[in-house]
This record gives structure tokens, sequence and C-alpha cells, in this order.
């Protein structure tokens, strides 16, 4: 019953209506979870992929990721989590708009807690991606997704505190220009921050 389900709201992505359909399908497939299964997901990873690929879908894309992230079995994440973390990472260089990457800090804050639970994904993103990850998230210094990329460099400073150690200075550097904002927000995301400082590199 699942995979014909998962089959036909991908297949309602495909149509002239699928950016009102989006939410519809993510609902359904949230409440069903439908993405437990590996044929279900293999449909929606290559989907997934596609339009993060291509600035037109890549709201599309995160959104779907999001729900993939949530749901998917631990064999899925192991095989595609590390090209995740990849074409996240692109997306964050490419500087989209500000809502596109807003969604690709949120999403990837989820993708690297999640890749480090598993070892194999652990090794590659820490010693493949989280230096240029690191290095895009601070470009975000006086844009408006800031509070966005805080929280994912903060997910990044939990679970891979020894690579984002050669970021300490620059880290700690953003943190102090923060200290005296106005904006309650940023206030508390540098405090939060600098409490996490102490531990990278370690």
């Amino acid at each position: 019953m699942a995979a014909p389900v998962a089959s036909v709201l991908l297949a309602g992505l495909s149509g002239e209506d699928e950016i009102s359909l989006l939410p519809w399908s993510l609902e359904a497939a949230s409440e069903l979870q439908l993405l437990q299964g590996e044929q279900n997901a293999e449909d929606w990873v290559s989907r997934i992929n596609a339009s993060l690929g291509a600035s037109k879908t890549r709201l599309e894309g995160l959104c779907l990721l999001g729900t993939m992230v949530r749901q998917c079995s631990a064999e899925t994440f192991v095989q595609h989590g590390t090209t995740w973390t990849r074409m996240l990472t692109q997306v964050l260089q490419a500087y989209d708009s500000p809502l596109a990457l807003q969604m690709t800090c949120h999403v990837l804050g989820s993708v690297v807690t999640q890749a480090a639970q598993f070892p194999a994904v652990a090794r590659e993103v820490a010693g493949s991606h989280v230096p240029a990850l690191v290095q895009a998230l601070l470009g975000a210094q006086g844009e408006q997704w800031l509070p966005s990329a805080m929280e994912a460099l903060q997910a990044c400073m939990k679970s891979f505190p020894g690579p984002c150690g050669p970021f300490k200075g620059k880290m700690e550097a953003l943190v102090c220009s923060l200290m005296d904002t106005s904006q309650p927000t940023l206030a508390q995301l540098a405090q939060q921050t600098c409490l996490l400082l102490a531990g990278c590199g370690g």
C-alpha cells in the first residue's frame, strides 16, 4: 500500500500544480511514514537530488529532503547523507535567495546531526565537507539569513567539534561582533555559540 501511495504523491509533484500540491504531499508522507521503506525512499531521493541541483526547484528539494531525513532508514541515510551534505554546502556557496538559504541551513542542521550518528558518514563529512560548510556559514555575517546560519553552525560545532577547530578564531570574531546587537534572537544565538567554542578543536 505504501509504495503506490508514495509513487502517486511523487507523480503529483511533476505536474503543473506541483507547488500547490507540495504541502499536501509532505503532510501525507509524514503522517503515513511513507519514506521508511527502501523502495519509496529511492524514488524520492532521485527527485530530491535533481531538485536541489536546479535553482527553479531548489525550495521543493529542500522541503522534500527535510521530510526524508526525519523518516528515512539508517541504510538510506548512510548511502546518501554525504551527498546531501555536499549538495547543501554548494547551495550555501551559490548565495541563493534568503529564503532558500534559510531553509538550507535548517535542513543542513538536521543532516549534520544525523551524519554524526553513523561512523562511515561522519568520517567522510568531517574530512571532506565540514571545512567548506563552516566557511560558507561564516559568510552569512551581515546577511538576512545569519540567524539560520548560526543555528546550522551550532549543529556543526556540536556534532563535529574537531574539524571546526581551525575556524575557532573566525567563529569567536563572529560571536564578538554580535554581543552588542539589539536583536534578541541574534544575541541569544551568539551566547549559545560562545558556550560551544570551548569544545572546538579538542
